[in-house]
């Protein structure tokens, strides 16, 4: 995974890091590099997770279609989902849209082993 000019990886908690691994596997699998667009940067909803170091987003407008965008979205949500069961939460956000990305957070359960209570 590669992260856009000012995007900075290694502020992610290793929480969200070791995901890093299955992301680019599944982005390999549909012939794209896998982009980080935000981490602990940019605007956010003022209790989002980005801003705990625990939320990443990829880029995906880079395909072609919208199928295009929701088939990488369930592939790479199956395989964090079998690895790690019910840990992350996996969003298509704003699909067909310039602003189309997939957001990866940990889930409620996840949140509270990470000390992360009440987001």
């Amino acid at each position: 995974m590669i992260s856009k000019l000012g995007v900075k990886l290694d502020t992610l908690r290793p929480e969200l890091a070791i995901l890093e691994p299955l992301v680019d596997d599944v982005f390999d699998r549909f012939h794209r590099m896998a982009v980080c667009t935000s981490t602990n940067d940019g605007i956010h909803g003022p209790r989002s997770l980005h801003y705990k170091d625990a939320a990443f987003d990829l880029r995906m407008n880079f395909f072609n279609t919208v199928a295009e965008q929701r088939s990488c979205h369930a592939e790479l949500k199956r395989v964090i989902g079998e690895k790690y069961p019910a840990l992350y939460d996996v969003l298509l956000e704003y699909a067909g849209t310039p602003r189309a990305h997939i957001h990866i957070e940990p889930s409620p359960v996840l949140c509270k082993q990470m000390g992360l209570e009440g987001y």
